[in-house]
């Protein structure tokens, strides 16, 4: 079986509009839990029973979205801490390689 020349180009990956909605809610550098995007996201009145997993889920899709893309910025998950809420932080991807090629010359 030959693979066509084509089949070696990777297209982007569209996102959502709910991850384009959680990209632009996660401010850059800061940490904001999931319970935090939740609220911002829904309001009472639109709120799906499940809304914490659905906002959950949808940043796991986004930030391998974001992986897969290259994109400018990505999403890095904070340590599981027990009952507390999932906590992201949104960094810009060129300092995220700067800080770890830092890190890793010391």
């Amino acid at each position: 079986m030959e693979i066509s020349p084509m089949a070696s180009t990777r297209s982007k990956i569209k996102y959502s509009p709910q991850e384009q909605t959680l990209l632009r809610l996660l401010p850059t550098g800061k940490r904001i839990s999931s319970m935090e995007l939740d609220n911002q996201l829904y309001t009472t009145a639109n709120r799906p029973f499940h809304s914490l997993k659905s906002v959950s889920a949808t940043m796991t899709s986004l930030m391998k979205k974001l992986d897969y893309n290259k994109d400018k910025y990505m999403i890095i998950k904070g340590p599981r801490s027990g009952p507390k809420y999932m906590e992201y932080t949104k960094v810009e991807r060129d300092v995220r390689s700067k800080n770890k090629a830092a890190r890793s010359s010391n």
